[in-house]
């Protein structure tokens, strides 16, 4: 729910004659953010007097929150997409199988000569 609309409401309220306190406009505030915000609801109703906070005060500290919150995505966003670049430059590394077996067999045919040639010339030393 947006600050003016809330503030519309409240204003209604108190024109019909219900008296809001801060604390009652704060909770309700509180009480209706999403999950995101869970980790600075508690230390706002922990260390800030809910009774006597202004309404404004509340609304400056979860717009900061919002603020932090949207950097934190974007962060996140980032990550991912240089790990995604990361991988894809990993994926086209990987698929050098064939080159080790051509290199397997050259070095088996390598192996072979030298033992053809270690041979002959055993025997030239022997003759």
């Amino acid at each position: 729910m947006s600050r003016n609309r809330f503030k519309a409401i409240t204003n209604n309220l108190q024109s019909l004659g219900k008296v809001i306190t801060c604390f009652e406009m704060n909770n309700k505030v509180l009480r209706s953010l999403p999950i995101e915000y869970n980790n600075i609801i508690n230390p706002i109703e922990i260390y800030k007097d809910t009774n006597i906070m202004p309404f404004q005060e509340l609304i400056g500290i979860l717009k900061n929150t919002k603020i932090k919150i949207n950097l934190q995505k974007k962060r996140e966003q980032e990550d991912a997409m240089q790990v995604k670049k990361k991988s894809v430059a990993l994926k086209g590394t990987q698929d050098d199988s064939s080159t080790e077996d051509s290199t397997n067999e050259n070095d088996e045919e390598l192996a072979f000569v030298i033992k053809k040639a270690n041979k002959q010339n055993d025997q030239k030393e022997v003759l």
